[in-house]
C-alpha cells in the first residue's frame, strides 16, 4: 500500500529532531573534484546529443551555453507584462492546493499583514485540490476552483501580485 508523500512528511515532522538524527547512518561520502567534472562532462555530452535543448529563460540558456551546451532555445513561460494597475486587485496564489506548494503559508502571511493594514487587497487561492484533507485546513472563503490555462493571463493582469509560498525551490514554475 502506498502512503501519500505529504502524509509521510507530516509524520516525519512530528518526530523530535534529535530522534530524526538517529536515522542517518553517518556522513555521506564527499564527491571529489574529479567526480564533479566527470558528472558535468557526462551531462554536457548527453545534452549535446539531443535534437533540441530548451530553457525557460534567456539566463539559463546563456549559463548552459557558457558550460559548453550547444544551441539552447529559449521557450519562455508565463505571460507578457501588463501595464501597472492604478487600483489594486487581489493578491493571487495560483497553483496546486498541496502542502509542498505552501498556500497555507501564503494565507497565514496575508492574515498577519491584514491585521497591520485593514485596507490590504483580498487574497484569492486558485488551483486544483490535490489533497482534500489539506485543503480543508485552508480558509474556505479564499479558495477558488482552478482556471483554464486560457484564463491565466487575465487573472494575472487583474491581480495586485502573484504570491508563491513553495516549501522547496521551484525550478521553472508555470
Amino acid at each position: 500500500q502506498w502512503v501519500d508523500t505529504e502524509r509521510m512528511h507530516q509524520f516525519w515532522q512530528r518526530i523530535p529532531p534529535r530522534l530524526r538524527g538517529l536515522t542517518r547512518t553517518g556522513p555521506r561520502p564527499k564527491a571529489s573534484e574529479e567526480d564533479f567534472h566527470n558528472r558535468q562532462r557526462t551531462l554536457r555530452n548527453a545534452l549535446n546529443k539531443a535534437d533540441m535543448r530548451l530553457s525557460p529563460s534567456a539566463f539559463l540558456a546563456r549559463e548552459a551555453e557558457r558550460h559548453g551546451i550547444h544551441e539552447v532555445t529559449v521557450l519562455p513561460h508565463g505571460t507578457a507584462p501588463s501595464p501597472r494597475r492604478t487600483t489594486p486587485g487581489a493578491f493571487v496564489f495560483l497553483g496546486s492546493l498541496a502542502f509542498h506548494k505552501g498556500p497555507d503559508l501564503v494565507a497565514t502571511a496575508w492574515k498577519i499583514a491584514k491585521l497591520r493594514d485593514p485596507e490590504l487587497p483580498p487574497l484569492r487561492i486558485v488551483g486544483p485540490k490535490i489533497d482534500a484533507a489539506y485543503v480543508r485546513s485552508l480558509p474556505a472563503e479564499m479558495i477558488e476552483p482552478p482556471v483554464d490555462n486560457s484564463e491565466v493571463p487575465d487573472l494575472l493582469a487583474s491581480a495586485h501580485a502573484l504570491v508563491l509560498g513553495s516549501r522547496w525551490p521551484e525550478n521553472a514554475p508555470l
